[in-house]
């Protein structure tokens, strides 16, 4: 994984800390697991799967959030996410992550 400073390129982004990464890291490790178990066949390597799972998670929680506050989709939070789907990466989810976690979202 690249080293922090490479993971923020704004300011209006929080810094993720090692226990956030770490968090991420174990939540997409149980997503390839049960992945893993299931027989289905996909084009996506387990890898991906596992990040897209994890991605799907965290924006249900999201929609979730926005529904009981009404509150706009951020425009941080947008920006990761638009981010992760054109790289789909621990990096990039990660900072999905760090954009939930710093508005109070992240419920893992």
């Amino acid at each position: 994984m690249a080293n922090k400073s490479s993971l923020s390129t704004g300011s209006s982004r929080p810094e993720p800390s090692d226990i956030l990464v770490e968090r991420v890291r174990v939540r997409v490790t149980q997503a390839r697991a049960a992945i893993e178990k299931s027989a289905s066949s996909s084009d996506f390597t387990p890898e991906a799967r596992s990040l897209r799972r994890v991605f799907t998670q965290m924006g249900n929680s999201y929609r979730q959030h926005r529904r009981r506050t009404g509150q706009n989709v951020l425009p941080a939070v947008r920006e990761a996410a638009l981010a992760f789907k054109k790289e789909p990466t621990m990096d990039s989810l990660v900072l999905v992550a760090a954009q939930l976690e710093g508005e109070g979202i992240l419920a893992w």
